[in-house]
């Protein structure tokens, strides 16, 4: 997928999200176990994830090496072949529980620069499941407690043309982790006050209080007018994130005016 554009027929009609391409989800809804491979300025997506192996299978990419599955395979597959014999390194760290699961991170290294990592999760005991697998030096994923829930995040700013956040967030459900469409919530937070308008900005998000924030605007000859900024304040629900508050400053120079929901 092609990142730093918005899909204008998906996302940029009444008061949906303007997002990254990478951001928006595919046709296909997201499943517990999904895998997300990002190839940095090549690929980012997400689909059906593959068989769980135990951990030590994660610290010996040799499989990867000899037989390519998809994108990330590939990729460290030739970053090794390029490496000149230089010895591949490998770390981890606990994240923590996704609810009753463990997640751990594994980077690997060609001397000392980051060339990939992945985050695993455990499907059953002594068995680990991909939720990403990313292909350059990953964001730091982390895990954040609401409640008696908790979400694991990663987020990352691409850069130039706005917006150019991306979020991946996982919830624990029955059934495994799933990913979250973290934009479909904001959409939903940005209809309680300002049903007029649509995400015209990044999206700000301080998962250490479930709160985000966002520039809102909307079309004019071809141009987005912004129109002032929203607030919204989530609780984290079985199923994802629910709006708790929402407040939209608008702004009228030296007199902004707000509305506030409930």
């Amino acid at each position: 997928m092609r990142l730093h554009r918005c899909l204008s027929k998906i996302l940029c009609a009444s008061v949906l999200l303007c997002i990254p391409v990478g951001a928006a989800e595919a046709v296909r809804k997201p499943k517990p176990w999904d895998v997300c491979v990002v190839v940095e300025g090549k690929v980012d997506e997400c689909g059906a994830g593959g068989q769980a192996k135990p951990f030590i299978d994660f610290l010996d990419p040799g499989l990867w090496q000899k037989e390519p599955r998809d994108a990330f395979d590939g990729e460290l597959k030739w970053d090794l072949e390029q490496a000149g014999g230089r010895e591949l390194k490998t770390d981890w760290r606990e994240l923590g529980l996704l609810g009753t699961v463990g997640v751990r991170a594994v980077r690997y290294l060609i001397g000392d620069q980051p060339q990939a990592e992945v985050i695993i999760a455990e499907r059953s005991p002594g068995l680990f499941a991909p939720l990403m697998k990313w292909s350059g030096n990953m964001p730091r994923a982390d895990i954040h407690q609401e409640g008696r829930g908790a979400v694991l995040v990663m987020a990352k700013n691409w850069g130039g043309n706005r917006p150019s956040m991306e979020y991946w967030v996982w919830l624990r459900e029955v059934q495994g982790p799933i990913r979250l469409d973290v934009n479909a919530s904001v959409r939903q937070g940005i209809s309680k006050v300002a049903p007029q308008f649509y995400s015209a900005g990044d999206i700000s998000f301080d998962w250490q209080a479930f709160r985000c924030q966002t520039t809102v605007g909307r079309d004019l000859n071809g141009k987005v007018a912004e129109a002032g900024q929203v607030k919204i304040w989530f609780a984290l629900g079985p199923s994802g994130l629910v709006v708790k508050q929402a407040e939209f400053e608008e702004d009228f120079g030296n007199n902004p005016r707000t509305t506030k929901w409930p």
